[in-house]
């Protein structure tokens, strides 16, 4: 073995030999183009959890009523409350009772 084996502190491309930076460049490109794998993996893994999120969200919006149906839903809220309330000079339940 070369001074540039396993145990040195660095990396010296001009004291290698051409089979050692041979080698070591291959398995710097292999270790590069894996790293770029795996974080357009990651990209795409997120991008996905991106779309899930806002298909979700417009699914949910989709299932809320509009504002006109909201407003009737509220006003025939009111008129049913109001059924059970007194008309304008009827008197209480307790009253009529005493």
């Amino acid at each position: 073995m070369s001074i540039n084996d396993s145990t040195g502190r660095g990396v010296d491309l001009l004291t290698m030999t051409d089979r050692e930076r041979e080698c070591h460049l291959s398995g710097y490109l292999s270790g590069v183009l894996a790293g770029i794998d795996i974080g357009r993996e990651q990209m795409e893994a997120e991008l996905d959890e991106l779309h899930r999120r806002a298909y979700n969200i417009v699914q949910s919006m989709a299932r809320q009523p509009t504002w006109e149906e909201a407003q009737q839903a509220r006003r025939q809220h009111q008129e049913k409350a109001a059924e059970h309330q007194r008309a304008a000079g009827q008197p209480w339940p307790f009253e009529i009772a005493s």
